[in-house]
């Protein structure tokens, strides 16, 4: 007869075998031989003795090394093969297996997933030759390894092993439904087997059972709770990071920790991570099913893009550590150092070209960095002192109405472009374009044109207002419908028209209602450049006066620094859409999982931001754009967290689980037991391993019967 084994890898311990040979020849006694007159006459019985004293230790050693083998096979479960069709089935019985995210909670150290897929392989093991099996997945989707039921207990058992646990929610309904497909339209004699953690949110689509008569229902609930009640776990539901209004490099962590458990929780120890080292530590106290904010603040030494994860200290009685962190990318930003250029002082405050702009900067949101701002006059910007001020102790440049540049501050601009620095550049009536044109060649966005007059009352045409956002950009993105209004409702009487020929990667960020561009960024090799086709003050527009200038300058300035535009950085849960801003002039970004696999995706077409949503891993994916080359954007980096749709543990009532699959009509019956052995022949359902432990039973009395006779 052909035989399987259950468990096939435990016949390694076949080798135990030659213990009890090795034990038997260390210990031979090995005396040395004297001849002895007076005992020769005892030679004779000596060796009728000795003969039977060897016939006794080889039955000692034989029946040890019989007892072994029978437990080392007893253990690996041998089953004998029959090779049937599915015709010649005799029980039918479908598995229903929960691999979702919550069958990752631990009981003594265990698994759910695991402990479901232990008590399956009992359940083979009880079953007979020639029954009928099928198994179905129920994870982040429905997986049913096998087309109709089998009788190859044993690919059964293989395909249990290669179920891992999937993230997501299991969808127990349908995944009963799919089972019950392979019964076709009889139920009677079937079995449906339902292993899972039972809790509510796994069960929210579940339809009648339509077969007539019903399979009988097994529920098998793996946690071993007791009663009712739900699991024990903690976790971290939400998080907020805030500027700090003590200093620009503080920021404040509110973080809302929740108690799923039935039971209170004391002291629940809470850590703040930077970059791997442990900032803040605190504890909370979490009553039952209720949330606690906790709020640390952390001071960073310098500017910078950060890094880090809030984390529940490990406590022995949450089974479920998935929930206990949260991954997140803070910017903090220092001051930004501005250098403004008057082209066009005036004596009347009012008037100046540079009156609204200071204004504008002076109303910087409490807890945000401060914005520095200098400003000199056009023959000032000549001076050594200032030039070598640019790229060391400033950040932006701010060019308002200039005339004409000499030489040498042309050169010292474009340099501290190519150097990483940020320019604005607003026109205005003094400006000599053809000269700035030829000037600024490298770095403006398009060649000035001539002046266009929108307003003019004689053909009644109406001055313009800002007719369209790219609200994919970091600079317009967030700020909402009072900002676009008040914008929309500003009067530009006049502004510059741009040659269509682009001097490198361009994009416009605000346009009037003509389609005519009235701001519009370049990025070259190392900094950025922004152009207002119109003034800063109240010669050609009003923009200045609207509501929504000082945040949209602010941005700008913060923009042209290449610093934070907001407190905190991406953060998403998995599976979660985000779209993430693209940078002008990037033509591919690539994400490097926290494993460190990449993906690229391309942003050709004029691709100015990205829907990602295949994030399926916790933890930090780092952000590389390509521009000339691969460069990291750590302002980009996404902090990935778990979804709490499976923190709640709280089940379902049985009772409810028979009234749905029933509709409302008790028709199946429930089980809370997978099963037991056959009662027409215990062994037979058992394999040969009954035998196996009846022979080392035998074995052992037999062994022992021996020994006490030496």
């Amino acid at each position: 007869m052909q035989v399987t084994w259950l468990h096939p890898w435990l016949l390694l311990g076949t080798l135990a075998s030659v213990l009890p040979i090795v034990i038997h020849l260390i210990g031979r006694r090995r005396a040395p031989t004297v001849s002895f007159a007076a005992f020769d006459f005892l030679m004779a019985v000596n060796k009728r003795l000795a003969r039977r004293e060897r016939l006794r230790q080889f039955l000692l050693l034989l029946l040890r090394t019989l007892a072994i083998l029978a437990l080392v096979f007893a253990a690996s479960r041998p089953m004998p093969f029959v090779a049937l069709s599915t015709a010649e089935v005799q029980k039918r019985v479908v598995v229903v297996l929960d691999a979702s995210e919550s069958m990752g909670y631990l009981v003594d150290g265990e698994p759910l997933l695991e402990r479901a897929k232990s008590q399956l392989l009992e359940l083979v093991s009880h079953l007979a030759p020639g029954d009928g099996l099928s198994l179905v997945v129920a994870g982040e989707e429905i997986e049913v390894p096998f087309q109709a039921l089998t009788v190859d207990h044993g690919a059964f058992r293989r395909e249990l092993g290669k179920v891992t646990r999937t993230s997501g929610t299991a969808d127990l309904g349908a995944a009963i439904e799919k089972g019950l497909a392979h019964l076709g339209d009889e139920g009677s004699g079937a079995t449906v087997v339902v292993l899972s953690d039972f809790s509510l949110n796994s069960f929210e689509n579940m339809r009648p059972i339509t077969l007539e008569p019903p399979p009988e229902l097994r529920l098998l609930d793996v946690s071993g709770r007791q009663g009712k009640e739900s699991l024990d776990n903690i976790a971290i539901e939400s998080m907020e990071i805030t500027a700090s209004p003590l200093s620009p490099l503080d920021r404040l962590f509110k973080v809302r920790v929740r108690n799923f458990g039935p039971r209170v929780r004391q002291r629940q120890g809470v850590e703040l991570l930077i970059e791997g080292k442990v900032k803040q530590r605190g504890y909370v106290d979490l009553a039952a099913g209720k949330t606690t904010l906790k709020a640390m603040t952390v001071s960073f030494d310098e500017p910078g893009v950060y890094h880090g994860v809030i984390r529940l200290v490990p406590d022995e009685r949450d089974g479920f550590t998935i929930d206990d962190q949260r991954f997140f990318v803070v910017e903090v930003a220092r001051g930004v150092r501005v250098l403004a250029v008057n082209g066009d002082p005036r004596m009347t405050p009012y008037e100046d070209e540079l009156f609204f702009v200071e204004r504008a900067l002076e109303v910087v949101p409490e807890g945000e960095s401060l914005i520095e701002l200098d400003i000199i006059s056009q023959e000032e910007m000549q001076s050594e002192e200032v030039l070598e001020r640019l790229g060391k102790s400033v950040d932006v440049v701010l060019l308002a109405n200039i005339r004409e540049f000499p030489p040498r501050v042309a050169e010292e601009l474009v340099d501290f472009v190519k150097g990483g620095g940020g320019v604005l550049v607003a026109l205005g009536d003094r400006i000599l374009f053809e000269r700035t044109n030829e000037q600024l060649v490298d770095i403006l966005p398009h060649p000035i044109r001539d002046f266009h007059q929108a307003y003019d009352p004689v053909s009644e045409s109406p001055p313009l207002g800002i007719g369209e956002f790219d609200w994919d950009h970091p600079v317009l993105r967030g700020l909402g419908l009072s900002f676009e209004e008040s914008l929309r409702l500003s009067r530009t009487k006049g502004y510059f028209n741009l040659a269509t020929g682009a001097q490198g990667k361009t994009r416009a960020l605000l346009r009037f209602d003509n389609g005519a561009p009235a701001l519009v960024e370049r990025v070259g090799e190392g900094g950025r450049v922004m152009l207002m086709t119109s003034s800063v003050d109240l010669d050609h527009s009003d923009l200045v006066l609207r509501t929504g200038f000082p945040a949209l300058l602010q941005r700008l300035c913060r923009y042209l620094a290449q610093g934070a535009l907001e407190v905190s950085g991406n953060i998403v849960r998995v599976g979660q859409e985000l779209e993430l801003p693209v940078p002008t002039g990037v033509s591919a970004v690539a994400f490097v999982s926290p494993s460190g696999e990449r993906s690229i995706e391309g942003t050709e077409g004029g691709v100015n931001r990205l829907r990602v949503d295949d994030w399926d891993e916790m933890g930090i994916y780092r952000v590389e754009v390509l521009r000339k080359a691969w460069e990291p954007m750590t302002q980009l980096d996404v902090a990935v967290n778990p979804a709490l749709v499976e923190s709640d543990f709280n089940p379902i009532e049985f009772d409810e689980v028979i009234r749905r699959l029933s509709g409302g009509d008790q028709k199946a019956v429930i089980s809370l037991n997978v099963g037991g052995a056959s009662d027409e022949d215990p062994f037979a359902a058992r394999g040969f391993a009954s035998y196996f432990l009846l022979a080392l039973s035998l074995f052992f009395v037999s062994e022992c019967l021996l020994a006490s006779r030496g």
